[in-house]
């Protein structure tokens, strides 16, 4: 009874995610329907609010015509956001903050995920932790994205150094091309959100640690825009 409240709570804190966003935008916008390009640099379930909301109409009916793109990572979203590709995005705060220090005019509006949402994930052959040691490890790119800022801590926490033991940092996309990656081998190991747990078992791959145990305060999602003011275009 208790874990289905803790979820039911969540799954309200997502659509109020939704609900709040798409105000947001629609306050900003012009009173007739509204072209919005958003950006979304995930492809799990924590992305749902948004994918129901696009197919029940919820935008629509709000006086918004929503396109949902997929960007492989925070960094290229923040990229599309300043080359004027999209309007909006929900990434990774780490390309948001990197992206700022570099000069970029992007605003942070909401922040969402407050966890770090990863299981660390090693390939068949690798039992434990200690066996990342001289392999190759994947997260979603090499720039300061959530996937390699969560890779970094981890190991800092659970005792290894990438530089002393050798381990090699690679760009391996998102989630889906990260298990493509782990399971063929190209990669020893990643961090894999716990919504692909059923996929990590089906393909024998071992869950070498929980993050979300880790006490790190964290921020994994937000809603990021530049920071002129909005006006998307009208059709």
């Amino acid at each position: 009874m208790i874990r289905s409240s803790k979820y039911r709570k969540r799954g309200t804190s997502s659509l109020l995610t939704v609900v709040l966003i798409a105000g947001f935008l629609w306050t900003e916008g012009w009173a007739q329907m509204t072209e919005v390009n958003m950006g979304v640099a995930f492809v799990n379930a924590r992305v749902a609010p948004l994918w129901v909301a696009e197919r029940e109409g919820f935008f629509r009916k709000n006086g918004l015509d929503v396109k949902l793109t997929n960007i492989p990572g925070g960094t290229q979203g923040a990229q599309a956001l300043l080359s004027g590709g999209i309007d909006v995005s929900y990434a990774d705060p780490a390309s948001t903050i990197s992206a700022i220090a570099a000069g970029a005019q992007l605003v942070e509006v909401m922040a969402i995920t407050t966890i770090m949402p990863y299981y660390l994930v090693g390939a068949a052959a690798v039992k434990t932790i200690a066996d990342l040691k001289g392999k190759r490890v994947g997260s979603s790119g090499l720039g300061l994205s959530s996937s390699r800022m969560a890779l970094l801590v981890a190991f800092g926490r659970l005792g290894l150094d990438p530089e002393r033991d050798k381990i090699t940092l690679v760009a391996a996309g998102a989630e889906p091309e990260r298990i493509a990656g782990v399971a063929s081998g190209a990669i020893a190991g990643t961090v894999l959100a716990p919504d692909f747990r059923s996929k990590i078992e089906q393909l024998g791959l071992n869950i070498l640690a929980d993050l979300r145990t880790i006490n790190v305060p964290w921020e994994q999602d937000a809603w990021r825009r530049q920071e002129r003011a909005y006006r998307p275009s009208v059709t």
